[in-house]
């Protein structure tokens, strides 16, 4: 089951009408739990990834995928940034 009920619409609203924190908060703290989960060092990978690079990223995404959830927005970024080494098992396997 994925724990994450943040959407994109979030996302983007939030950063509409100053509610960012809440969303930027839990992003950064799915990507922390991804990595940590896989052992995959994330904000050090290669040249590494800035707060600002990673919320631009998440902006890029939600506008592509409104009807996504952040999990799965962490989950491409995480992927995206690792050249792939996350991207081992897919989540939409998981059983809810």
């Amino acid at each position: 089951m994925v724990a994450s009920d943040l959407t994109c619409l979030t996302w983007t609203v939030g950063k509409k009408d100053k509610g960012a924190k809440l969303a930027e908060s839990h992003l950064i703290g799915l990507l922390d739990g991804l990595s940590a989960g896989r052992q995959i060092p994330f904000w050090n990978y290669k040249e590494g990834m800035s707060l600002q690079q990673v919320y631009a990223w998440m902006d890029s995404y939600c506008t592509q995928y409104p009807d996504s959830s952040l999990y799965f927005g962490a989950y491409e970024l995480m992927n995206e940034h690792t050249e792939g080494l996350f991207g081992k098992h897919n989540p939409s396997a998981r059983a809810n």
